[in-house]
């Protein structure tokens, strides 16, 4: 998968984005979820900082176990939304 400098691949541009159906085609075409950036953010941290809370849901449905994951600064997708006050997305 391609990355840029940052450490972004298409898939955490979709995700910060909000592009859901970019992000289902991605996926599907194997992209992966797990993938961190160079400030160990997966896609799911990402669509939560922005609020994006229907792709949130989509991505956490696929892989469960990343509502765990932390960043290098040791915050969650959770904490995240909750620090940009995004309540829907924390719901």
């Amino acid at each position: 998968m391609h990355r840029d400098n940052g450490g972004w691949t298409p898939l955490h541009y979709a995700a910060f984005e909000g592009h859901i159906e970019a992000c289902e085609l991605l996926l599907e075409a194997g992209a992966k979820i797990t993938e961190i950036d160079n400030d160990g953010r997966v896609p799911l941290i990402l669509a939560a900082q922005e609020g994006h809370s229907e792709l949130v849901r989509k991505l956490l449905e696929q892989a469960p176990s990343m509502v765990d994951c932390r960043a290098h600064d040791g915050k969650t997708a959770l904490r995240i939304a909750t620090l940009e006050g995004h309540k829907e997305t924390v719901k």
